[in-house]
């Protein structure tokens, strides 16, 4: 399987390293469809505190917390109460890290832990 960006072929792995930031050994380019609920949820939260305002709210939540480790998920969208983007997606950066440790040879695995 191949992950195709700006005319470089690189394979799946590679794609989600690159996407990782600087300080889990990636080059910081976020992927747009991983992060782009932590971004919806958290402009919903601080735009409108009540939630009542959005239909896709809770769906964005479920798909947020099928990305992210179990133990990370919410509960519900009072967890998600003016909750910065950045700490939404810094937890989906660790799940994403945690998976590519998870399937890469050892040496893979000490050159991203290095």
């Amino acid at each position: 399987m191949e992950c195709t960006a700006i005319d470089l072929s690189l394979n799946c792995s590679a794609w989600k390293q690159a996407t990782l930031s600087l300080s889990h050994g990636g080059l910081g380019l976020q992927s747009l469809f991983l992060h782009s609920f932590a971004a919806y949820i958290s402009s919903i939260s601080a735009t409108f505190p009540d939630h009542t305002n959005s239909p896709y709210l809770p769906e964005a939540i479920n798909i947020y917390n099928a990305l992210v480790s179990p133990n990370e998920a919410a509960s519900s969208t009072i967890d998600f109460i003016l909750t910065h983007q950045r700490i939404l997606s810094q937890k989906l950066e660790e799940k994403q890290f945690q998976s590519l440790l998870q399937c890469s040879t050892l040496a893979d695995r000490a050159r991203l832990l290095s």
